[in-house]
């Protein structure tokens, strides 16, 4: 359970390069399982309460065409979390998004996210990369890691990498349509190691869907 207050203010210093600035205040509860082996509960015990507060600057550049169903551009985020919970922690992260419109009514879209925290970060922390326009969630689901469920994998380092091709079968007015959406997920998280770029021990996940544009 997470009660949570966040204010964000964005500003253009020119052309498509704006800077963020987001403070939030949080508190979050964690309930063990009632059954089954558990690593939370061996670790923290029945529950655990944490209270969390922080402030997140974030340079973005943003060449999309549209916010709300891009067909071509880049959105390139690279932030810095400066946070009370724990005893203190801080994290340096990065997301790089990118369309391609390769035809009329075919669209690849590719993202690629690194995170690392340092400190004593909280458990929650660990769990979501404070992102500009929404949180990412760590690790697994349908906003990360598709191919397992949400929050399966958590840690101090991120490694996330998406691919999708996404094809219009039915379209009005470009404003409603029906999508068609291939993927492929693949990452991982650190815990014991510091976050680097590798191919080794990377979960992936695969499939198709249907979007309601």
């Amino acid at each position: 359970t997470r009660y949570q207050a966040a204010a964000e203010m964005t500003r253009r210093i020119a052309g498509p390069l704006q800077v963020a600035l987001q403070g939030s205040a949080a508190s979050i509860k964690f309930v063990a399982h009632d059954e089954g082996t558990s690593v939370f509960l061996q670790r923290y015990g029945s529950s655990l309460k944490q209270d969390d507060a922080y402030l997140r600057a974030a340079l973005v550049f943003d060449t999309r065409d549209t916010e709300y169903d891009p067909h071509k551009g880049v959105l390139l985020e690279a932030g810095y979390q400066v946070a009370s919970g724990g005893t203190g922690y801080e994290r340096a992260y990065g997301v790089a998004r990118g369309w391609l419109q390769v035809r009329e009514g075919t669209v690849l879209a590719a993202r690629l996210v690194g995170s690392q925290l340092y400190g004593d970060p909280t458990l929650d922390a660990r769990y979501v990369i404070p992102g500009w326009e929404r949180p990412i969630p760590v690790l697994g689901g349908s906003y990360s890691l598709r191919g397992i469920e949400t929050g399966r994998l958590a840690g101090k380092g991120v490694l996330l990498g998406n691919f999708e091709a996404r094809q219009d079968l039915v379209s009005f007015a470009n404003i409603v349509g029906l999508v068609l959406v291939g993927f492929v997920d693949a990452g991982r998280v650190f815990e014991d190691t510091q976050f680097r770029l590798t191919t080794d021990q990377l979960t992936v996940g695969g499939g198709a869907g249907l979007a309601l544009r």
